[in-house]
């Protein structure tokens, strides 16, 4: 018995005998059973006994992968081996930017997008960082009187208040009603 689209090559087998079960490894390939034909129309009959030479072609299919996404609103995904990840939408996050997937939640272990290939099922978790802005108050002559840095805004329908990286309190707080007040905000 000769084989094809296998690592085997041949093996020799009594006159009225069975084939031993022989099951080929591919790597990223499930075994799918043993042909006659490279079209994989006739699939052999491991019941009968041989009484003549053979080439067997073992047929394949590739195995798929499943994705999936933490921290986004994204269905998990199926993709076969040795793809790149899909294109997806990257789903805005307001007040916070996307800085890439990564395959553990300390975001130690990025994934890059243009080159990493699927080989096995994987969790990929997408990191934001919050926005920084630098916020100014200008006065009615469009004089600067306040400026902060590093700040977290909160803002309701009524007030905004700023608030320091590690500062319990907010700094500033605004009430709208009955104030008119203009507010600069410049994005870094």
């Amino acid at each position: 018995i000769s084989f094809k689209n296998s690592e085997l090559d041949e093996l020799i087998v009594e006159y009225n005998s069975k084939l031993p079960e022989v099951n080929p490894y591919k790597e990223g390939y499930t075994f799918k059973g043993w042909y006659l034909d490279n079209e994989y129309i006739n699939q052999y009959n491991c019941d009968i006994n041989i009484k003549e030479d053979y080439t067997l072609y073992a047929k394949w299919e590739i195995n798929t992968y499943q994705i999936k996404f933490i921290n986004i609103a994204q269905e998990d995904i199926m993709v076969e081996l040795r793809s790149k990840l899909p294109s997806i939408d990257i789903p805005e996050k307001e007040g916070y930017t996307f800085k890439g997937f990564y395959l553990d939640e300390e975001y130690k272990n990025s994934w890059d997008i243009e080159n990493d290939l699927i080989v096995q099922d994987i969790v990929l978790y997408a990191k934001y960082e919050i926005n920084k802005y630098l916020i100014e108050f200008v006065d009615v002559d469009k004089n600067t009187v306040s400026v902060l840095k590093d700040s977290f805004l909160h803002y309701t329908d009524e007030s905004i208040s700023f608030l320091k990286r590690g500062a319990s309190f907010p700094v500033h707080s605004i009430h709208f009603a009955p104030l008119k007040i203009s507010l600069l905000v410049i994005l870094y």
